[in-house]
Order: structure tokens, then C-alpha cells, then sequence
């Protein structure tokens, strides 16, 4: 069983999704969690959720795009919670103007604004994190959510898997940069995961249809890469530094080849 006891973890995007299903999993192993998100009242529901079932939580609306908004989260967990173990950076994504096309359609407005929210951000924070990590001198680990379009090329995904792409070599930079002060960074590569805002885009006989190319037959939930996030940041992973883990039911492993109808 993972124990996270006395330890302070803060979910960036914890507002729902994999942020919210994370948020939980962090409390039910006994951190206290910060619960930040752009949008407070979202905030607020998942960490008075947390509070309700026994846990400790502060909800916090916070843009991670402002560098000192991103001090003043690291500074007031710090106060009231007493220090930071712990970052999962899981927000992310594209405005809704920067639609999924190909790369010519896109303005540097649309190509900025993807870098910003789902690279840039993660700069910050982990910048912040470490100098609050060193300063306290016991370590700590941080988990950054990336994607399988940072490992994997499709169209109409260049600005987003560029970004995701730089998330993972930043991650495996700093913690090559970071370990002998014993601060751990590793990153998780989800597949296709069915959140709120994955399914506001996805139409019902899109997402059947990619079931059916996942070898474990099933859509990932966001249960699925909070599991996941919790063991990187628990003593469990205690030597896994630097990697970026796929959490994807097999998606990628798999061979788009069609065979001729067996004959059994």
C-alpha cells in the first residue's frame, strides 16, 4: 500500500479529469493536497470532496501562465501546509481556438498560446518547486504529464506534440540536473483518456472506434494515469528517475496491419 503520510503533494490542474482522479488518489494515500486550477469553483469542489471523505485540502485558483502567481502557490502551500513533497503538473491542451489542422493553418498567436499551456507552465513550475525543494532540503519528486503525441507523430497534432515532446525532455533534463539532490522527475504518457474535455470533442462512434485499437479493449479513465502519478511520486519508485512512462492500455505496442479473416 502507498503511504503518503505528512507529505504535501500539489496537483496543477486539479480541477477535474486526471488532475481531479490524481487529487484523490493523493488524499486517500494520506498527503495533503493542493488543488489548483484556473477556475475556482472547480478547485474548491474537489478539495471540499477530499475534505469531506477525512483528507486535508486547499483549493487554489491560480493562472500558471504568471510566473507570480506560480511563486504565490509554492509560497502559501508552503505556509499553510508546511513545505512541498510533491508536484503533478497535469493541465494542458489547446485554446479553443487552435483547432486540431495542419500546420500552414496555424497562426504564431495559436502556436504560442499551445507552448505556454502545455510546456511553458511546466518551466515555471518545476522552476519554482526546485528552488522551494533545495531550500528544504529533503528532497522531493515531481511528476509531469506529457502525452503519447510526444512519442508517437499524427496530423493535425504538430503544435501540441511539440509541446508535449518538450515536456518529456525537460523532464528527463532536470532529473539528470536534480538527482544528486535527491529530487526525482519523471513524466507519464497517457493515451487516449476519456475526461470531460476529450469527450466534448469526441463524438460517441470516435471513441468505439478506438477501443477497438486498444490491446486491454477499453478507453483509459482518468483513474487510469492517477494510479500512475501516485507511484512515481511514492517511496514505491523510489529509483525511477528521468523516465517517461506510458500509460495507454498497449495503443502504441500495437501493429495497424490488416490480416486476412482467421480460418478457425
Amino acid at each position: 500500500m502507498i503511504d503518503l503520510a505528512h507529505k504535501v503533494a500539489i496537483v496543477a490542474g486539479g480541477g477535474r479529469g486526471i488532475g481531479e482522479a490524481t487529487a484523490h488518489k493523493l488524499a486517500a494515500a494520506g498527503a495533503s493536497v493542493a488543488v489548483v486550477d484556473v477556475k475556482p469553483h472547480r478547485a474548491e469542489r474537489v478539495a471540499n470532496a477530499i475534505e469531506k471523505t477525512g483528507g486535508r485540502a486547499l483549493p487554489m485558483k491560480v493562472e500558471l501562465r504568471n510566473d507570480d502567481e506560480v511563486r504565490e502557490l509554492m509560497a502559501r502551500t508552503c505556509r499553510e501546509l508546511g513545505g512541498i513533497d510533491i508536484l503533478i503538473n497535469v493541465a494542458g491542451g489547446l485554446h479553443s481556438y487552435a483547432k486540431w489542422d495542419r500546420m500552414a493553418t496555424w497562426s504564431d498567436e495559436q502556436w504560442d498560446d499551445a507552448m505556454e499551456r502545455n510546456l511553458r507552465y511546466v518551466f515555471s513550475t518545476c522552476r519554482a518547486c526546485v528552488n522551494v525543494m533545495l531550500d528544504q532540503g529533503r528532497g522531493g519528486t515531481i511528476v509531469n504529464i506529457a502525452s503519447l503525441s510526444a512519442q508517437r507523430a499524427a496530423s493535425m497534432h504538430s503544435g501540441y506534440g511539440a509541446a508535449k515532446a518538450g515536456v518529456a525532455n525537460l523532464t528527463m533534463s532536470l532529473a539528470a540536473e536534480y538527482g544528486a539532490d535527491g529530487i526525482r522527475i519523471n513524466a507519464i504518457s497517457p493515451g487516449s483518456i476519456l475526461t470531460p474535455a476529450t469527450a466534448a470533442v469526441n463524438p460517441p462512434e470516435r471513441i468505439a472506434e478506438y477501443r477497438n485499437l486498444v490491446p486491454l479493449a477499453r478507453i483509459g479513465q482518468p483513474d487510469d494515469i492517477a494510479g500512475a502519478a501516485v507511484f512515481l511520486a511514492s517511496d514505491l519508485a523510489a529509483y525511477v528517475t528521468g523516465q517517461v512512462l506510458i500509460v495507454d492500455g498497449g495503443a502504441s505496442i500495437a501493429f495497424p496491419l490488416p490480416l486476412p479473416a482467421s480460418s478457425t
